[in-house]
């Protein structure tokens, strides 16, 4: 990394954080001038997936059934994240494309996620 670094002073580099070894501070990363360094999500979310799967095996379908209350009280939504995506947009386009028939089957529709708000 140093001789990257060195090799191209002022350049913004991307660092591969799976394949820094030791795991390095985010200062370390701006002293090697990182303009952005990868987080694995499955390596994050492993640690959350076993307790969950633990809170499972102790109280079955109560687990899951917590966790979604739990999503849909947390101030982000259980899917917030499609919103972020321009996935609302999609709507745009239906109403764009599709018939009035169509369209009327979502006024109906309770979904997990809804871009409507």
């Amino acid at each position: 990394m140093a001789r990257v670094s060195e090799a191209f002073p002022g350049v913004p580099v991307y660092f591969n954080a799976s394949a820094v070894k030791p795991a390095l501070s985010h200062s370390e990363y701006a002293e090697f001038n990182a303009a952005t360094y990868n987080v694995s999500i499955s390596k994050v979310s492993k640690l959350m997936m076993e307790g969950f799967l633990r809170q499972c095996h102790e109280t079955g379908a109560d687990a899951f059934n917590d966790s979604m209350k739990k999503q849909k009280a947390w101030k982000h939504g259980a899917l917030s994240y499609l919103d972020k995506t321009g996935f609302p947009s999609v709507l745009e386009i239906e109403h764009e494309f599709l018939t009035e028939a169509e369209l009327k089957k979502y006024e109906l529709s309770e979904g997990e996620y809804d871009p409507r708000g």
